[in-house]
Formats: C-alpha cells, structure tokens, sequence
C-alpha cells in the first residue's frame, strides 16, 4: 500500500473511520472508564505499508477493546469527556481543511479566528480590546498560560523555581492547590528549571 492507493480509497477509508468513531461513541455507557491492561506484544514494523484501512483495522483490532470510557459523563480522572457532535464534526473539518493560520493572506482561517475572538469576547462580556489566540491543544494552552502568568504566583506553596532574567537570578515561588504533572515539564522549557 502506498498513499496514492490511500487516494484512490479515500471515501472508504473515511466510511470506515466513521464507522470506527460511531461504534466507538455508542459504546462509553457499557464501556468502563478505566482498565487493568493486559501485556500486549510490541508491534513490529512491517516491511510495507499497511494502508490507512489496514492501520484502522490493525489499531481496531490489537487496542481498541482498552480504550476507556473517557469521552463520557462517568469519567473524572481529567478535563476530558463529554465530546458533542458540533466539536467531532470541527475536529474532522479541521483534519481534512488543514489550514495554516500563521500569517493573513495565506487563507481565510486567520479571519475566522479573529471573528470567533470577536463572538468570545460578546459571549464572556469582554472589552474590544481584549485579545487573544488559539493554540494546539491543551498542553500549548498550559504552555502559553504559564509563560503569560508567571510573574503572579499565587495561594499556597507548591515548589521553587529559578528563572534567568537579564542575566541574573531570580527566585519564584509557585502557588497552587493542585498540580497537574506536566507543569514542571512546562516551566524547564520556560528555563526555570526544577528542583
């Protein structure tokens, strides 16, 4: 298999993914919100490809009965779950546009963002002035709220960090109720190292 044959097969391939996505949806009632998993065998790659159909099936196949039940309303373990269909059907438009709103010019997808900016800001009662951005996901947004947020620590001490100002040294305090693991991951990028 090779991507042209992936082409040439695109409406089953999507056919099939949707199928995958359908069953996977109508599923989370029974489905548990978390499993002892079993030892899998590592996959080894193979010497061609399997094609978007065969990886489907391949996945579907070795490790889809241990998804959990994440998208659902019995799951707690994190901000996840409760996938409407208006964002599912984003989700694939967005996969299948793939625009790049890096600059204006290039595409409307950059005027898009600044509308949707614009409807938030009606939405939340925000000031004209007030601006914002979209990233990637949630750990971009964490990233970008740390390095926007760093100077106020706040409520209750969690560790100590150094961050390298103008050459010199200063000490922050970091302050939180609860902190999700990947944060100090997050601030050794932003330099402030971890102890």
């Amino acid at each position: 298999m090779n991507m042209r044959d992936d082409w040439a097969q695109l409406d089953d391939v999507l056919i099939d993914a949707q199928r995958a996505a359908q069953g996977f949806l109508k599923s989370v009632a029974q489905r548990p919100v978390g499993h002892v998993l079993p030892a899998l065998e590592p996959d080894i790659l193979p010497d061609e490809g399997l094609g978007a159909r065969g990886a489907l099936a391949a996945f579907r196949g070795k490790y889809e009965a241990w998804l959990a039940a994440s998208s659902g309303p019995r799951y707690l373990g994190f901000v996840t779950g409760g996938t409407t269909p208006a964002a599912l059907a984003g989700d694939w438009l967005v996969a299948a546009y793939d625009q790049n709103v890096g600059s204006a010019g290039d595409s409307i997808a950059t005027t898009v963002e600044h509308e949707t900016l614009g409807l938030l800001r009606s939405l939340f009662g925000l000031p004209e002035t007030f601006e914002g951005a979209f990233v990637t996901g949630a750990t971009m947004a964490n990233f970008v709220a740390l390095a926007t947020a760093r100077q106020w620590p706040r409520n209750a001490w969690v560790s100590t960090f150094l961050s390298r100002d103008s050459g010199g040294c200063r000490l922050y305090r970091f302050w939180a109720d609860h902190l999700m693991p990947v944060c100090s991951k997050r601030w050794r990028c932003w330099e402030w190292g971890g102890r």
